[in-house]
């Protein structure tokens, strides 16, 4: 459904306007939370461009599920994805002791 659904955003103008309203809404509240825990001293992110961090990262995160999702790859290597989108989100938004993922 993913797959599909990301595929005919650039064929339907209506579904595009309603992904992008989401995707936009999405990373404005993502972005007030990194800025208020920025704020209260709770993360250091690697940037006071919080918006486009956010952005950037949803990006990535939408990437790597419809690659996943499309290519269909074996069990460990999509746990192995799923482990380095969410170290690179939790470095990204700099928290404290972000837990290490080792994958063998």
């Amino acid at each position: 459904m993913m797959v599909a659904g990301l595929q005919a955003v650039n064929y339907d103008d209506k579904l595009s306007a309603r992904w992008t309203a989401l995707v936009t809404d999405l990373n404005g509240r993502l972005a007030a939370q990194m800025s208020r825990d920025a704020d209260a001293g709770e993360i250091t992110p690697l940037s006071d461009d919080h918006e486009g961090l956010v952005t950037t990262l949803t990006d990535m995160i939408v990437m790597a599920f419809f690659k996943d999702r499309s290519l269909r790859p074996s069990e460990a290597e999509s746990r192995r994805m799923l482990a380095n989108v969410k170290t690179v989100w939790l470095g990204t938004w700099g928290a404290p002791n972000p837990p290490s993922h080792r994958v063998d």
